[in-house]
């Protein structure tokens, strides 16, 4: 649901757009096209979360100190295949034994830190995960 018309909040006009969640409602405040304004936050959402992943909530990518393009674009390279390789597991393991929901009805963890605690605790001990390691590596590559 969408105001078409715009309303003045704090002295500037802007467009509102609402619409009802499993969590509750998304309002969401617009400069233009209110129509619009909720795909465009979900899209955007999803952007942040990826940029979560790969920074504060996983390969804190912004400790990185390099500046040379060609290294910097290997790095992402590496940390969108890993980011790739985490979520498909954390798929992969919610579909084995569905992650926990907490009481404010979101996931205890989400299914990238899923995948990427379930890479780590095998690649940590590689010796006794051979088996579960080329299992990971079957469900990664489809077959």
């Amino acid at each position: 649901m969408a105001i078409k018309k715009p309303r003045k909040i704090w002295g500037t006009e802007v467009y509102l757009a609402c619409v009802r969640s499993s969590m509750g409602r998304v309002v969401v405040i617009s400069s233009d096209k209110p129509e619009q304004a909720i795909e465009r936050y979900r899209r955007r959402w999803g952007i942040e979360t990826l940029f979560g992943c790969v920074k504060t909530r996983g390969f804190d990518l912004e400790a990185t100190h390099l500046r040379d393009p060609e290294r910097l674009s290997m790095l992402f390279f590496v940390v969108t295949l890993t980011f790739g390789m985490c979520f498909k597991t954390g798929l992969w393991q919610h579909q084995r034994k569905s992650i926990g929901i907490k009481k404010h009805g979101r996931r205890a963890k989400s299914i990238f830190r899923t995948g990427l605690d379930v890479l780590r605790e095998i690649l940590l001990d590689l010796p006794s995960n051979v088996a579960r390691f080329f299992h990971a590596f079957r469900v990664l590559s489809c077959t």
